[in-house]
């Protein structure tokens, strides 16, 4: 009787553990959420969101793209976002309750110049000014970075200094191309895509390197870029909806051969939910292609992504909230 009863149990155990991995295999990712993403390369990745809200039967995404300067406090009303990668930081060191999901967006910065130099190396920029954007942001903290780690001085001036890179920031392309355009002797550009593209076709000036293949070379990573861009997902569901979390990354990286095939449907997407979208009218694939959207996991690729975050820290330590967070945090998902 004893045998019996205890074979019986083993059964019930048995059939109960594989009752529990079908029903884990067969959760449905369902319910209705929101994804936000500044205005830029990073909101390509919400295309299709906007194209068809409804990612299946049961599972809706409303998305929405904002002004950079307004991503901060629409991020944290929101149960997904996609932001800059030491802003993600920024909101776990202060305590939001966010995981890092993947980087989403892996840099569209180029140096320019007005002059055309086809064998371009950084030490060609020493005794030159080099206009900037993006002070205080990873842009900088990239273009900073692939200086030190080439031994090249440089410092913040208006005007060309001997034996260093001058940088002077700028406030935006807008403001850096016409510099580019009408300087007086040499000088080159820290720009991204698509502003680099209308700059060249212009004729305002030639793209001379691609700082994402510099940045691959100086830090040996395995993939072309830097974390510039990066979503977010709120602790809870990646806690308790595991399954949306990853509809969603899984959605994001499904859309990146879309945006390429379909750059100016992409554009308008966003232009329907942003008007002041600072994307070009016309949007070409080789654009979308230098904009760099390619989903990466977090969880796969942390010490991608703390490169980027220590180069950051690096730079300015509050850049980051004080802190990169630790490969054993929980913050990267």
């Amino acid at each position: 009787m004893k045998k019996v009863l205890i074979s019986l149990i083993v059964v019930l155990l048995v059939l109960t553990t594989i009752f529990a991995f079908a029903c884990k295999k067969d959760v449905v990712a369902e319910g209705e959420y929101t994804i936000v993403s500044p205005d830029g390369a990073p909101a390509l990745a919400l295309a299709t969101f906007i194209k068809n809200s409804q990612v299946s039967e049961q599972l809706k995404i409303n998305a929405n793209v904002v002004s950079s300067t307004l991503i901060k406090s629409e991020a944290v009303k929101s149960d997904f976002a996609i932001v800059p990668a030491n802003m993600a930081a920024i909101l776990y060191n202060q305590g939001e309750e966010y995981k890092m999901v993947g980087a989403v967006t892996n840099g569209n910065m180029y140096f320019v110049s007005n002059v055309e130099n086809n064998d371009f190396q950084l030490e060609d920029m020493i005794g030159h000014v080099l206009y900037s954007i993006g002070q205080g942001s990873v842009p900088a903290f990239i273009m900073t970075t692939l200086l030190k780690n080439a031994n090249i001085p440089f410092v913040v001036s208006e005007t060309a200094v001997e034996g260093k890179v001058a940088i002077h920031y700028v406030a935006d392309g807008k403001t850096l191309i016409p510099k580019v355009k009408t300087a007086q002797g040499v000088v080159y550009g820290n720009l991204a895509d698509p502003a680099v593209t209308n700059m060249v076709a212009s004729g305002a000036g030639y793209r001379v390197a691609d700082i994402q293949e510099l940045w691959k070379e100086s830090t040996s990573a395995s993939i072309k870029g830097f974390a510039q861009a990066v979503l977010i997902a709120k602790k809870s569901l990646c806690e308790e909806k595991p399954e949306v979390v990853d509809a969603v990354f899984n959605a994001i990286k499904a859309s990146e051969s879309y945006i390429v095939e379909n750059p100016q449907e992409a554009r308008d997407l966003i232009a329907s939910v942003n008007p002041a979208t600072e994307l070009p009218a016309k949007l070409s694939a080789s654009v979308v292609t230098n904009c760099n959207v390619h989903a990466y996991r977090a969880s796969a690729n942390i010490d991608y992504i703390m490169a980027t975050l220590n180069a950051a820290f690096a730079i300015n330590p509050t850049s980051v909230g004080g802190s990169v967070p630790a490969k054993d945090s929980g913050f990267y998902y």
